[in-house]
């Protein structure tokens, strides 16, 4: 059985898509096993602990987003991007594996002590049926710059900081929140929105100079620190005290 809704959020008008009423289920078996020996006065335990965790989380079969920048885009049929997106839910896996040495020592008659070791690995998840789940790590490393050439003023573009923290110059548009976040000529380049040509011609510079991507890449990771929640909230709170005295 399928659903299909449509809702209006934020700036983005027009999201039909189409679910599976499916529970979301997680099942979990665990497994232990343990051996005890009487050793004098110690009391030996050695055991192990398998845990096989599958959670199944109902997914969108369908979604259909079509994005506009305003009421009068939408009624003008101006689209801002449009992206359909076809998908199927998939059973995790994830497994756990842990090994357990334990000696309860009786030193005296009024003292117990009781210690030992324990050793675990997580293994990498996985799917139990269905694609496998891929893994990738450190994918900024593989990219040579970073581009945020948006044409709309995201107060927050959480992608430029992203690329920022991993040590990558950012080519952006000057626009919203971009124009904050990236110091022109510092930590990347700041272009005009919509224009590709200034665009192309940034991201050759960059190119061209090596020596200085990479240092702006070192200065961005720096700055960016100056946007994490530890830097920014107690700012925010400031502001709150001078309004509010």
């Amino acid at each position: 059985m399928t659903r299909a809704r449509l809702w209006i959020t934020g700036g983005q008008l027009g999201r039909p898509n189409c679910r599976e009423i499916v529970a979301n289920v997680q099942r979990q078996f665990n497994l232990v096993d343990s051996v005890s020996a009487q050793r004098g006065s110690h009391t030996l335990k050695f055991g192990v602990d398998y845990r096989r965790l599958t959670p199944r989380v109902a997914n969108y079969v369908y979604e259909q987003q079509n994005a506009f920048l305003s009421l009068s885009n939408a009624q003008a049929g101006t689209l801002l991007y449009d992206l359909i997106n076809l998908s199927s839910s998939v059973p995790l896996l994830a497994q756990n594996l842990g090994l357990f040495g334990q000696d309860t020592w009786r030193v005296s008659p009024h003292m117990t002590l009781t210690y030992g070791l324990r050793w675990d690995v997580d293994f990498a998840p996985t799917t139990s049926s269905g694609p496998s789940l891929p893994a990738v790590v450190n994918f900024n490393d593989l990219s040579t710059l970073a581009l945020a050439p948006s044409i709309w003023p995201d107060p927050c573009p959480t992608v430029a900081m992203e690329a920022m923290a991993a040590g990558q110059a950012v080519i952006a548009s000057r626009i919203g929140g971009l124009s904050d976040i990236v110091a022109d000529g510092v930590t990347g380049l700041l272009t005009t929105p919509n224009n590709p040509e200034e665009l192309c011609n940034a991201i050759q510079s960059l190119l061209d100079h090596p020596a200085r991507r990479k240092q702006m890449g070192f200065l961005a990771k720096q700055r960016v620190l100056a946007f994490q929640a530890s830097s920014v909230v107690s700012r925010i709170e400031q502001v709150y005290c001078e309004v509010s005295a």
